[in-house]
């Protein structure tokens, strides 16, 4: 019917506008005298407001102060955001009230009053597709909010609740585990797969807020040999045990030196990589406990060392870790093997998970990895830093 009246009458009868006007009809049982005094302009503002009472205060705005229909819209904005604004409040009072009846907010409703917070702001900002257009209201907002409640409502943190909001669709289990500095720290990190590994980190290694902030100042996620790094998954309470050595591993792995590398012999240099390794052994993923720095193996009468020995506890596996300061030959990884299958044979229970050895080198040979390491052995580089010299 829309179609066949606007061509005969014009636009003001399509489809759209009968709606609107079959709308009215069961909005508006009778034409009022004070209805007669608005403009249908005003009258389509007014059809989405469901609520008689909300309804009847704007006509009467309308009649008493002669609005005009963006005067109504204005008016319409302000009311509903002095309505989220107390809905902040109260989540604000629920936050700071359970504070100071148990000295100590539980981590979980801090987290999820701030969540509630930033879905409140994009509200009252039209969505989240128009949330970054409200700026003024969170200043507006921060300056009161601020002077009642503390610094902890401010502009600043106001926005980055609504960022927190946006950012995650919901408060995860996993995200239940981090603290809100935890996740101040992570609000600067657009890509979502980044976001997930570095809290998994958080909750796998227990990291401290500094923890977190050095894993992603040195760009630890960029060092990772994932399989597929554009897919890492939060993990849940029964993925913690699902990680493989493969997924632990970075690349390169930075070792600090104080010294300038330029100035050190290779030995030497071997040495300290041994030492720092074994310092950090973080750097190689999660669950790594020390079992020996250069290992001992008598076989035959005749003494062999192993660089590093760990055991994993996440893998319940020996882990063998030799170092290299050189470009990969064969020969290196052949040695490696000889060492993973004596901890295999005479070393590790039969209850633990079959050896891994891990061979760290200055540079890979591709050619030399595909075509002698095994599912057992896997292969990363190192990257000397220090003060004077930023990479060697």
């Amino acid at each position: 019917m829309g179609k066949k009246l606007s061509l005969e009458y014009g636009k003001n009868y399509s489809s759209r506008n009968l709606e609107l006007i079959r709308q009215y009809y069961l909005e508006f049982p009778i034409a009022k005298s004070l209805i007669s005094q608005l403009s249908w302009t005003q009258i389509v503002l007014l059809l989405p407001i469901k609520d008689e009472n909300k309804r009847n205060y704007y006509i009467n705005q309308i009649i008493l102060n002669n609005l005009s229909s963006c005067e109504l819209i204005k008016e319409g904005r302000e009311c509903m955001n002095n309505e989220t604004l107390k809905k902040v409040e109260n989540v604000i009072i629920d936050i700071e009230s359970s504070s100071r009846v148990r000295r100590m907010v539980d981590n979980e409703e801090r987290l999820k009053g701030y969540y509630e917070i930033g879905r409140l702001l994009v509200e009252a900002q039209s969505g989240a597709s128009r949330a970054k257009y409200g700026d003024n209201l969170i200043k507006k907002w921060g300056e009161k909010l601020s002077q009642e409640y503390g610094k902890n409502y401010n502009r600043v943190n106001l926005f980055r609740f609504k960022q927190f909001y946006l950012m995650f669709p919901i408060v995860s289990t996993s995200l239940r585990q981090l603290m809100w500095s935890h996740i101040i720290e992570l609000l600067s990190i657009k890509n979502e797969n980044e976001r997930n590994y570095y809290i998994n980190q958080v909750i796998l290694n227990n990291l401290s807020v500094r923890e977190l902030r050095n894993e992603i100042k040195s760009k630890s996620f960029e060092r990772l040999t994932y399989a597929d790094k554009n897919n890492v998954k939060l993990i849940t309470d029964t993925q913690n045990n699902s990680l493989t050595i493969e997924d632990m591993i970075k690349d390169p792995i930075i070792i600090n030196i104080e010294e300038n590398t330029s100035k050190l012999d290779e030995a030497t240099i071997h040495k300290k990589i041994i030492n720092n390794v074994e310092n950090r052994f973080m750097e190689l993923g999660i669950g790594f406990a020390l079992v020996g720095h250069e290992y001992k193996l008598k076989i035959n009468n005749k003494a062999y060392r192993i660089d590093l020995l760990f055991f994993n506890i996440k893998l319940n596996a020996y882990v063998v870790v030799e170092i290299k300061s050189k470009e990969i030959k064969p020969e290196d990884i052949g040695k490696l093997q000889f060492y993973v299958s004596y901890i295999d044979k005479y070393i590790k229970e039969n209850s633990n998970n079959k050896t891994i050895g891990i061979l760290i080198v200055k540079k890979k040979n591709k050619l030399v990895i595909e075509f002698t390491t095994n599912t057992d052995i896997y292969v990363t580089t190192y990257k000397l830093v220090n003060n004077k010299t930023k990479a060697n």
